[in-house]
């Protein structure tokens, strides 16, 4: 039986604002991924003309967290509607580890952009992605995420971290993918919840593994030819 499920308590206020921020969030990462898909050759790790490395990394960014709350909240909002005092701080904490996530993602995503490593790198990363599904290790990390061990900041983001480190297969997916890919994302998302929340969520990740792998293993077929 899933722990989130069980401990999840009625707050009105609580539930109302995460349903808020899930559907501002949401919208704006579609309106933002549309703009994107209306200027062809550029992408994500593109800089506009005329825009500097920093005013690139800072739309990066904004884009970044705001669609990390689009996408974690589904799977946080159970755990801000317990009986936690001060649920304020601990989402804030939360998504402050997320969003220095895309600060560590940025440059490598630059990098990658230019080196163009072609698809059989991105086939084997998503194999290894698959790999991270299974084990205690994968098990454990899910157990961590289900649990915020206090009500402050950094009880937030430290379960942000245990998060993050949970993610880690299906985070790098989302890059080689197409990190403002709309099918992408909604896939990951429907992903991550079915791992936390369905009741039978230890067998999920392992399925999720065997799916990873079978788009890994695709995406290095494609790169030979066959």
């Amino acid at each position: 039986m899933n722990t989130l499920a069980l401990e999840a308590r009625p707050r009105p206020a609580v539930l109302v604002s995460c349903v808020l921020v899930f559907l501002a969030s949401t919208w704006v990462t579609i309106t933002w991924c549309g703009s994107l898909c209306d200027m062809p050759g550029m992408g994500v790790w593109s800089r506009m003309p005329g825009q500097t490395w920093l005013e690139h990394f800072l739309v990066f960014e904004g884009m970044w967290i705001v669609m990390m709350i689009a996408m974690m909240m589904p799977v946080f909002a159970p755990v801000l509607l317990r009986e936690i005092a001060a649920p304020l701080p601990v989402a804030m904490g939360y998504f402050m580890a997320w969003s220095l996530l895309g600060v560590a993602l940025y440059p490598l995503g630059v990098a990658a952009a230019a080196l163009a490593p072609g698809p059989m790198v991105g086939g084997v990363l998503v194999i290894i992605a698959g790999l991270l599904q299974f084990g205690e290790r994968k098990a454990r990390l899910l157990k961590c995420c289900m649990t915020v061990p206090g009500t402050a900041f950094r009880d937030g983001f430290r379960t942000g971290i245990h998060c993050i480190r949970c993610c880690a297969g299906l985070t790098a997916t989302l890059l080689v993918v197409g990190v403002m890919d709309l099918w992408a994302m909604a896939l990951a998302t429907l992903a991550i919840a079915a791992e936390r929340l369905l009741p039978s969520s230890t067998r999920a990740a392992p399925a999720i593994g065997v799916g990873l792998i079978g788009i890994g293993v695709v995406l290095c077929a494609r790169a030979l030819g066959w």
